[in-house]
Order: structure tokens, then C-alpha cells, then sequence
């Protein structure tokens, strides 16, 4: 875990991200290394621009297949132990809120195939939190071209 996870975990001891049993929090670490290690880079628009430029609109396909691969990947690993949340509350759901928002947006990734992740993806739009942190919500500033 990182240093910003663990000030995180230490200031707001009331909703911890990791969870106090080891097979919830390996099955939450799984979870994390997946997404930040195959689905999200995949969202940085500077890689996208790049292989764009490099690759030209076979890009997309190339990325739509990575990302259903770590969504198939996820789809296996939480289809047991998946209840309202990924892992029965909210730290798993952290890592995969954004990346599956941007995978359907993005790239236009079938959800239908993965249904343990629709069925999540579906409660995290119910949530005021997901709704007030949404990109689409987000004011961005325009850099400075003085």
C-alpha cells in the first residue's frame, strides 16, 4: 500500500479502504493491481495521443482487447465474492468506478459480457458520491498561455 493509502487509512479510521480480514483485503489488493496495472493506463490521455499518432485508429481495437482482458480477469476473480459492492463494501469499488465509467465511454466496451461488473457499475451510478465525482461534472481549467 502506498503512502497516500495509508494516510488515508490512518486519518479516516471509520471507513477503512483495506478491509481487517486477509482474504478480503488480498481479493482487494488483486483488485487494485489489476486495474492499475492493465485497465488504467489504458485512460491517460497522453498513452492514448501517443499511440494515435503511432498506431493510427487500430489503437482502439488494441485497447478494447487489454481492457477486456483485465475485465475478464476481474470478472472471474469477484463473481464469488461480489454483493452490492465487489468485495461487501467499498474499497475494491474505488479502483473500478473510474475505469469502468471511461471503458464504456472511451472505448465503448460491451459491459454485457462481464455481468458482475454491469451489476456493480450499475449500483456506483445510484451513488450521490459517484454522481458529484463524475468527469462529465468536473470543471477543467484551461492552461494559461501567458
Amino acid at each position: 500500500m502506498d503512502l497516500d493509502n495509508r494516510h488515508l487509512e490512518e486519518k479516516y479510521t471509520q471507513k477503512p479502504l483495506l478491509q481487517v480480514g486477509p482474504q478480503l483485503r488480498a481479493l482487494n489488493l488483486q483488485v487494485a493491481s489489476i486495474v492499475h496495472s492493465s485497465i488504467q493506463p489504458l485512460h491517460m490521455l497522453s498513452l492514448l495521443k501517443d499511440m494515435e499518432k503511432k498506431f493510427g485508429a487500430e489503437s482502439k481495437p488494441w485497447a478494447q482487447f487489454t481492457i477486456n482482458k483485465g475485465f475478464s480477469a476481474l470478472e472471474k476473480l469477484l463473481k464469488d465474492f461480489a454483493a452490492t459492492y465487489a468485495s461487501g463494501n467499498v474499497s475494491a469499488d474505488v479502483f473500478l468506478v473510474a475505469d469502468i465509467e471511461q471503458s464504456v465511454e472511451r472505448f465503448g466496451v460491451d459491459m454485457s459480457k462481464f455481468p458482475t461488473l454491469s451489476r456493480l457499475y450499475e449500483t456506483y451510478k445510484a451513488l450521490p458520491e459517484f454522481q458529484a465525482s463524475s468527469h462529465q461534472r468536473q470543471h477543467h481549467s484551461q492552461p494559461s498561455t501567458t
